[in-house]
Parts: structure tokens; C-alpha cells; sequence
């Protein structure tokens, strides 16, 4: 292989994050344009970092998060939250896998009783971008939700879009298309109250 070569192995970090004990070890190679992981680890308290995989000329990188307590890391946040990303393809073509799992988040005036996500984006020739964003039993500032999600699908520059929010006014249901060009466009195919 041409360029850099190498190998980190870290036994033992450890110290205190936010009043918690932190944590970790892995270990990173290094060979050409590639860096691989069998496994970073980190830990604070409740709340824990996974990566393993490898980047560079493909991509096979997975990512997961959890925390049982989102306030022991980011002041005045509560809630528990799972994440799990995916890093696939290659450096022309890459594919994005998202999935979030949320439960009694909130920050500031918001808050939801459940928040969850899953996009997919792949990058390149034949980009694509995918997903859903639900939130339930939600507050925003003094505006409480029952439910609001929206689900999207296209290119990155066209758009299909449903969204639907649903309070104590009723329901709004909305179907869109946005396209990017020179500028965006957006066209409200149906709104239902």
C-alpha cells in the first residue's frame, strides 16, 4: 500500500466528564488511505460511544451511541437516547444509514414523550435521500402535540414530502414536492385541516 502506515492501540483513557467517570480504549490502523477499527469504546457514566469498522477507500464504519441519561452529558437535557449509524460504499459513492430512538427528550422548551428517526442517503451518481422523523406527546415552546411526523423520499435535489401534525387544534396533513434548480420549488399537492 502507498502512503502512511501505522497501528495505535489505546489501553486506558480514564477520567471525569460532567461529574462522571469516563472510560475507553480501542485500537486504529493505519495503511494507505485506509483507517480501521476493531472496536473504540468510550464511556461516561451512563452514557457510552462504539465505532469499528474502516474508512477510506471503502466504507464499512458502524456507530452507536446510547445514553440512559442524555443530562449527564449536555446540561439541562433529560431523556435517554439510542443512535446507530452506518458508513457504507465508497469515497464517490457513499451510503448514510441513520436510526435514532429517543424517550422523554427534552432541552429548553421542548419536549417529546418519543423521537425517532431513520434516514438513508447515498451520495454520488444515483443519490438518494430517504427517511422518517416522528416525534409524539410533544411540547414546543407552549404548543402541545399529540404526534408530528414527516416522511421524505427522492434525490437529494426533488423531494416527496408528507408531514402531518396533530394537537389540541386538529390535524394539519400535508403532501409536497420540492425541487432545487436554480432555486427551490415547492408544490403543496394537498393540505387537510
Amino acid at each position: 500500500p502507498s502512503g502512511m502506515e501505522g497501528y495505535l492501540k489505546i489501553a486506558d483513557i480514564s477520567g471525569q466528564l460532567r461529574g462522571n467517570p469516563l472510560t475507553g480504549n480501542g485500537q486504529i490502523s493505519l495503511a494507505g488511505d485506509s483507517i480501521k477499527t476493531s472496536g473504540l469504546f468510550l464511556q461516561s457514566g451512563p452514557s457510552q460511544l462504539v465505532v469499528q469498522g474502516q474508512a477510506g477507500d471503502g466504507f464499512a464504519l458502524d456507530m452507536t451511541f446510547t445514553s440512559t441519561d442524555l443530562g449527564s452529558l449536555v446540561p439541562e437535557t433529560t431523556g435517554s437516547l439510542r443512535l446507530l449509524g452506518k458508513l457504507r460504499g465508497s469515497m464517490q459513492e457513499p451510503r448514510f444509514a441513520v436510526e435514532m430512538r429517543g424517550k422523554e427528550v427534552g432541552f429548553g422548551d421542548y419536549s417529546f414523550a418519543l423521537l425517532q428517526a431513520d434516514i438513508n442517503a447515498q451520495l454520488g451518481h444515483a443519490d438518494s435521500l430517504q427517511g422518517a422523523i416522528v416525534a409524539e406527546k410533544a411540547r414546543v415552546g407552549t404548543v402541545a402535540l399529540h404526534r408530528a411526523a414527516i416522511d421524505f423520499a427522492g434525490t437529494l435535489q426533488d423531494q416527496k414530502i408528507d408531514a402531518l401534525v396533530a394537537g389540541q387544534f386538529g390535524k394539519v396533513q400535508l403532501h409536497a414536492a420540492v425541487s432545487s434548480g436554480e432555486q427551490w420549488r415547492g408544490i403543496f399537492s394537498d393540505i387537510s385541516l
